[in-house]
């Protein structure tokens, strides 16, 4: 059963992410806030196309696993 994502919940996740981007240097913040955004615009591309939450968790996770081993993902 798939979970409705109430706007309280939107705000809750918005503030606990712009607390942690408030503990980096600015660079840092935006450059990871950009690619937060890309992420998003991506999976939202990939909702409109007919995927399923189960392609979209399974990009996430390779997207996740190649961020962390340094590839440049978003390419």
């Amino acid at each position: 059963m798939s979970r409705l994502i109430t706007q309280g919940d939107v705000s809750a996740r918005r503030r606990s992410i712009d607390g942690m981007l408030d503990d980096l240097p600015p660079e840092a913040a935006d450059r990871l806030l950009t690619q937060i955004k890309q992420r998003l615009d991506h999976v939202l591309s990939m909702r409109s196309e007919g995927a399923t939450s189960d392609e979209i968790r399974d990009w996430l996770a390779r997207t996740r696993e190649a961020w962390i081993a340094g590839e440049d993902v978003m390419s």
